[in-house]
């Protein structure tokens, strides 16, 4: 097989429907000038022995790695990768059949961009399109938008491999690996960001969920721009990070105010 032009970096703890589906998905693009990288991450035996048999694809390379965190396996499969590309893919989303052959014109095409993401499509778990999102599309409305908020899905973007070795790889704290690094790669002016605006990935539904509520994730967004105010001096990172600190201090009042009610429902249905 000839060098690739994208390595497809795929990170999975389990075996199951969602990820043949994710993995089929990338095997039946437009564009077949990839390899796609498998990491499991703290699969058991029985469970690693059946991600074996998935596919005989020679463009699919499978590593295993007793560590089960996120960030640790984004930069294994960074090690393995050979190509100029690196699309991130998740082990329960869809790539629609364009996606990285657009995403590689576009990087191929304009040097400056280093992060090119899409629109996505939310789905629930038989697949059904619930709603598009769409993010920004130019660079300076992505960049104002990363003081207060993630403008990429993580899944559907495509980077210059060497935009990320360039500021260390992948560095930030749980649920917020993705944010840390457009963070950090903005500080270089010469790097641009891009969204196509094109839905080019079906993104599970259910993702979202817990790590939009979690404290390990507001605490790790908050870190990311506390880090910038910091580094740079910029007010703005300031503000944001208090921001997202009060976020955490609502959700966590609702979620209490949750917790209270189902104790009150509780008590009165045993009375």
């Amino acid at each position: 097989m000839k060098k690739p032009l994208v390595s497809v970096l795929l990170c999975t703890n389990q075996v199951n429907y969602y990820l043949n589906m994710a993995i089929d998905s990338i095997l039946n693009q437009t564009f077949d000038s990839f390899e796609l990288i498998i990491i499991a991450n703290g699969l058991a035996d029985d469970q690693f022995d059946l991600l074996g048999g998935v596919t005989k694809d020679e463009r699919v390379r499978i590593y295993r790695t007793s560590f089960s965190g996120l960030t640790f396996s984004l930069n294994l499969g960074l090690h393995y990768s050979i190509a100029p590309f690196v699309a991130r893919m998740d082990a329960d989303d869809i790539a629609y059949p364009t996606r990285l052959a657009k995403q590689y014109e576009l990087l191929r095409t304009k040097e400056s961009i280093c992060v090119c993401g899409s629109w996505i499509e939310l789905i629930d778990p038989n697949h059904k399109p619930i709603r598009v999102v769409k993010y920004a599309v130019n660079d300076a409305k992505l960049k104002q938008a990363l003081y207060f908020s993630n403008p990429f899905c993580h899944p559907s973007v495509m980077v210059r491999k060497s935009a990320i070795q360039s500021c260390g790889g992948y560095m930030g704290g749980t649920y917020a690996e993705d944010y840390d690094l457009w963070v950090r790669l903005a500080r270089d002016k010469k790097n641009s960001f891009a969204n196509i605006p094109e839905v080019l990935l079906g993104y599970r539904a259910q993702s979202i969920g817990y790590a939009r509520g979690s404290a390990q994730a507001y605490a790790s967004v908050s870190g990311s721009q506390w880090s910038e105010f910091v580094f740079g001096g910029n007010v703005v990172w300031f503000l944001a990070s208090c921001l997202t600190l009060l976020k955490r201090v609502f959700v966590l009042r609702r979620l209490m105010s949750r917790d209270a009610f189902m104790r009150a429902l509780k008590n009165f249905n045993k009375s």
